[in-house]
C-alpha cells in the first residue's frame, strides 16, 4: 500500500482537522514556507500540535520520538524525547491548561504521558493488541479518551492518577475517532465498520450506539462549536452523517460517489463544514443550518490526495494538506476558493497541519523527509 493511502488507513484515527473573506475584501498576502524544521533523520514525523499558549509545538514522530519545538524559535536541537522503542506514537494532544502532553503509541500500545515543563515522561500500559489511534482530553482536563482501533475500545484515562478504565464496544467496529461535546458530558465515536457511532455518557461511562445507514465506514467525527451537532465523515459511503446531540436523531448528506470523505470540520463559528476527498481531491462545504451542499465543491489539483484539513483561528482561511502532491492549499472561506498552492519540498508527504492559538504561523508535518514546514501566515 502506498504510504499515502497507509496513513490514510491508520489515521482514521487521528485525521484530524479547518475559514471566510467578503468578496470585496482585501486580498490575503501570499502564504509561504518561511523556514523548515529538521527532524531526527528517519524519525518519521506524523503529527503535530501546540500547546494552549503558543510557545511550544510537539510533533510525533513514528519512530518512537516527540520532537519539541520553541516556536519563537525554531529551534528544535536537543529537544527530542525519546519514548521506549517500537512505541510507533501517531497522536498527540495537550491537557486544555498546556501542563501535559499525551502521546497515543498504535504499535507499542500504550500512552505516554509528558510532563510539558520538565519533559518528563512516563508511560500508561493499555491491553494488548489496543493499537490506540485518537487521544482527545475532556474539556475540564479530568479525563483523556484514548480510541483503541484493533480491540474496539476506549481506554478512559483518569489524569490526577493516571488510572485506566475500558469501555468495550461491539467487537469489530474499529473506533477510529474521538471528539467531546463543549460541555464535556458526551463523547462521540466514530466507529470505522458496524454503522454505528458510539455515544458515550462520561458521568455514567456508558453508551448508546446510534446506527448509521449501511456499509457507512465512519473515520472521523466533529462536534459543532456550540454542540448542538456532530458530524461523521463516510469513507465507504461517501456520506455525511448530521446528529442532533439533544436528540439523537441522525440525518445524511449525500457526498460525490467514490470521493472517500477522509476528514470532516467546523469553521469555528461553525457555520461551515469542510469536508475532504481523498480520492477525487475535493472539499465540500456545508451549510450548517440549512445542510446544503455548495455547488460545485472546491477542487484541488488532480492527485492532491487531501488528507486534513485546519481553519486558521480567526476562520477566514483553512489549510489542506495534500500527501500524494507535496502540498498545502490555501481557501479562502467567503469565496470558496484556493489562493494559493503552497509546493513543498519533492517527497514530504504532508499529513497533518495545524495553526499556531494566535495564527501567525502554520506548521506542516512532513512524514517522508523529516521535516516540518513552518508557513508564516500574511
Amino acid at each position: 500500500m502506498p504510504i499515502s493511502l497507509r496513513r490514510v488507513a491508520l489515521s482514521l484515527a487521528t485525521f484530524s482537522v479547518i475559514l471566510a473573506t467578503p468578496v470585496n475584501a482585501p486580498v490575503f498576502a501570499v502564504s509561504t514556507v518561511t523556514s523548515t524544521i529538521t527532524m531526527p533523520e528517519g524519525s518519521a514525523p506524523f503529527s503535530v500540535a501546540f500547546s494552549p499558549n503558543g510557545k511550544k509545538a510537539y510533533v510525533a514522530n513514528e519512530i518512537d520520538s516527540v520532537s519539541v519545538i520553541t516556536v519563537a524559535t525554531g529551534d528544535v536541537a536537543d529537544s527530542t524525547i525519546n519514548l521506549p522503542a517500537g512505541s510507533g506514537p501517531n497522536s498527540v494532544a495537550f491537557s486544555p491548561n498546556g501542563k501535559l502532553a499525551y502521546v497515543a503509541n498504535s504499535v507499542g500500545d500504550t500512552v505516554s504521558v509528558i510532563t510539558v515543563k520538565t519533559g518528563g515522561v512516563s508511560t500508561i500500559s493499555l491491553p494488548a493488541g489496543s493499537r490506540p489511534g485518537s487521544v482527545a482530553f475532556s474539556p475540564n482536563g479530568k479525563e483523556a479518551y484514548v480510541a483503541n482501533y484493533l480491540n474496539s475500545t476506549v481506554s478512559v484515562i483518569t489524569v490526577k492518577t493516571g488510572g485506566v478504565s475500558t469501555i468495550s464496544l461491539p467487537a469489530g467496529s474499529r473506533p477510529a475517532s474521538v471528539a467531546f461535546t463543549p460541555n464535556g458530558r458526551l463523547a462521540y465515536v466514530a466507529n470505522r465498520f458496524g454503522d454505528t457511532v458510539s455515544v458515550i455518557t462520561v458521568k455514567s461511562r456508558t453508551y448508546d450506539a446510534l446506527p448509521l445507514p449501511a456499509g457507512s465506514g465512519s473515520v472521523s467525527v466533529a462536534i459543532s462549536p456550540n454542540g448542538k451537532l456532530a458530524y461523521v465523515a463516510n469513507i465507504d459511503n461517501d456520506t455525511v452523517s448530521v446528529i442532533t446531540v439533544a436528540t439523537g436523531a441522525v440525518a445524511t448528506i449525500n457526498l460525490t460517489a467514490g470521493s472517500d470523505p477522509v476528514d470532516v470540520a467546523f469553521s469555528p463559528n461553525g457555520k461551515l463544514a469542510y469536508v475532504v476527498h481523498y480520492e477525487t481531491a475535493m472539499v465540500d462545504v456545508i451549510t450548517v443550518a440549512t445542510s446544503a451542499l455548495a455547488i460545485p465543491p472546491i477542487t484541488l489539483p488532480e492527485g492532491s490526495g487531501p488528507g486534513s484539513v485546519a481553519f486558521s483561528p480567526n476562520g477566514k482561511q483553512a489549510y489542506v494538506a495534500n500527501s500524494d502532491n507535496d502540498t498545502v492549499s490555501v481557501i479562502t472561506v467567503a469565496s470558496s476558493a484556493v489562493d494559493a498552492t503552497i509546493n513543498l519540498p519533492a517527497g514530504s508527504v504532508p499529513g497533518s497541519v495545524a495553526f499556531s492559538p494566535n495564527g501567525k504561523q502554520a506548521y506542516v508535518a512532513n512524514s517522508d523527509n523529516d521535516t516540518v514546514s513552518v508557513i508564516k501566515i500574511g
